[in-house]
This record gives C-alpha cells, structure tokens and sequence, in this order.
C-alpha cells in the first residue's frame, strides 16, 4: 500500500498562495508514489473581513510583498488595492465557504482538488473574487470541466458541510496549526512532517525523498522479518 502525501492549506493563507507552484510539482512528480490527500483547515471564522483579518499586522503589504520574494507568486492589482485600504475593503472572508467549493468541486471531478484549489487562489489573490458568493466560483467551474449548476447544489448540501467539519477534526487530529503543511501518512498511520509552513521546492523534494526511502526501508524490513519467521527461505 502506498503512503499518502497529505496537503492542509486554507483559501485565505498568502503564504499557500506562493507555495502552490511547489505543491503543484511535488505532486505530479510523486504521484506513482504516493496517494495525496488535500485537507482545508479553519483559518478565519465567519464574519472577518480584509481589516479584521490584518488588524494583528502592523504592516500587510509587507506580507505579501515577502510572499512574491520568496516564492515568486505575484498578486492582483484589484487584490492588493484591498490590502493598501483594508479598512474600504469590501472583501469578506470565511474559510469554510470556500472549503465547501473544495469538497464539491472534487464530488464533481474526483482528483481535481488540488487544481480546483490552485483556481481558487487565482480568482482570490489576482482577481479579488469574494469567496462567499458563489457566482465567484463559476470561472474554477469553466477551467474544470465541471457544471456551474451541479457545483451549486453539490456545495449547498448538508453532506459537503458534513465532510468540511471532518477534514478539519482530522487536521487538529494531525496536530497541524499553521498553513501550509504537508505530512506523509504511512501505511500504518504514522505521519512524518515533511514542512510546516512555507518551503522551497528544493527542500520538499529532499524531505520527501528522505521519508519515502526510510518508509520504503522500513517496509523492507517488515517483509524480511515475515520471511524468517516463516522461514520460508525465500520471499
């Protein structure tokens, strides 16, 4: 059984927004090794806004602009102009909502997830889309392949809500607090950090590797000792 490389981020995490191209390639890299798993967290509660958001950070713009130096992830002008005025920002934010668009969008799609999320930061973080109204979600539907009006009754259902409170008992069942993260479950449920918080490509790949080859040891190791019990001599 293979190992599942499990991603946690939140639609309304800057630093997830750069660090999309990395998780981006780590995976489709990986996939004949790995299962992946996309889980959201609960970042901001219902009823935040840009300026509630930022009120804890004495200077926003320097955020974001740390963001693009690092990861080379660039922001919209019609975003950033939230973030110059956040106290005229309209935006309203909610990390449910859009983790609800998630769980439908893969309902709709399976294994489109992680590129349905990719969309999602695009239309926030370049188009300043609001993320609470769902027409917002109707360009992720058209790059999809997926039908605005099917996505529409998928996300409004009971068992979308449903499946967004499970993701988030198993992200604080993980111990994950901060966005982005990304773990490597092992058959038997073990999980082996391999960032927590934003990392360059270079260093996710080594941590990877590092892991999937001591798991890959390690299972080697089990199968040699089912052998000897059995002492069957040959496996």
């Amino acid at each position: 059984m293979k190992p599942t490389l499990i991603y946690v981020s939140d639609a309304y995490c800057c630093w997830c927004y750069g660090f999309s191209p990395v998780v981006n390639r780590i995976v489709d890299e990986n996939r004949d090794a790995v299962n992946v798993e996309i889980l959201s967290g609960r970042m901001v509660g219902a009823g935040a806004t840009i300026a509630t958001f930022f009120s804890h950070f004495p200077d926003p713009m320097a955020i974001h602009q740390r963001v693009t130096q690092y990861s080379g992830q660039k922001f919209g002008e019609n975003y950033l102009r939230h973030i110059m005025k956040p106290q005229a920002s309209t935006l309203r934010m909610d990390s449910e909502i859009p983790a609800k668009a998630l769980i439908a969008f893969e309902k709709g799609k399976p294994g489109s997830k992680l590129e349905a999320l990719t969309q999602i930061h695009k239309a926030y973080y370049q188009e300043a889309k609001d993320l609470l109204v769902l027409e917002s979600y109707r360009p992720v539907c058209n790059a999809l392949g997926i039908d605005f009006q099917d996505f529409s009754e998928l996300m409004d259902s009971p068992a979308s809500t449903d499946l967004v409170r499970r993701e988030q008992a198993k992200v604080a069942a993980l111990g994950v607090s901060g966005f982005p993260a990304v773990l490597l479950q092992t058959a038997d449920k073990q999980t082996i950090q391999i960032t927590h918080g934003f990392a360059l490509y270079a260093h996710v790949a080594e941590q990877l590797k590092a892991a999937l080859s001591t798991e890959a040891d390690r299972n080697a190791s089990l199968a040699g000792q089912v052998c000897d019990s059995a002492n069957l001599g040959r496996c």
